[in-house]
């Protein structure tokens, strides 16, 4: 019988490959599970043997859904004093796949467990009046808010960003609160309200 040779490096991603022994030398196999130049270990056949070479060096990168781009084109309106969640209005952005990470009631869903980018971008309509908010909310939760005093004349305008931990399901995304102390409309441009959400980890 064959001995199991030592762990080594795969040369060739052929159906019959060589696998350089303990000893330097080239003997030919049949790879049978997946494997890739470079790394170490895997489930060879060698003289009518299964052979398992070990772990492999390195996990494969895992799948990362593809990054959201959306834009508020038509305005919606905030009440005063009141959290506002916009879950109309909205438009894919030139960068935005809809298949990547699902968007629901104004909302980005977790498609998986991981770290996650999320980026805001305001435009409130003219008023002087009160304060502007974005506020994070994660599963309803309230997270980190900026609030920003508004512009002394014409529209006052919002970025922040921010990265977080999230399960799979959990719902992530922005509310909006103004206290101008009337309704105040926010969007309407296609380059100064927009949301994104992108796995980085």
């Amino acid at each position: 019988m064959t001995a199991p040779i030592a762990p080594g490096v795969v040369t060739s991603l052929a159906p019959f490959m060589v696998q350089l022994g303990a000893d330097g030398v080239a003997q030919p196999c049949q790879r049978v599970a997946p494997a890739q130049v470079g790394q170490r270990g895997g489930v060879l056949i060698l003289g009518g043997q299964r052979v398992w070479l070990g772990a492999y060096d390195q996990a494969p990168a895992p799948t990362m859904p593809k990054a959201r781009h959306l834009i508020l084109s038509t305005a919606q309106t905030v009440p005063s004093g009141t959290d506002t969640t916009i879950s109309a209005g909205w438009t894919s952005g030139a960068k935005d796949d809809p298949t990547g990470i699902p968007f629901t009631n104004g909302m980005f869903v977790v498609p998986a467990a991981g770290v996650y980018a999320l980026s805001i971008g305001a435009m409130w309509a003219a008023n002087a009046t009160g304060f502007r908010w974005v506020q994070f909310r994660q599963n309803g939760a309230l997270g980190p808010t900026l609030r920003s005093a508004p512009a002394a004349s014409g529209v006052t305008t919002q970025t922040y960003s921010l990265i977080v931990n999230a399960a799979a399901g959990d719902a992530l995304g922005f509310t909006y609160h103004q206290t101008s102390g009337a309704n105040l409309t926010c969007g309407g441009h296609a380059t100064q309200t927009w949301l994104q959400c992108a796995r980085i980890s």
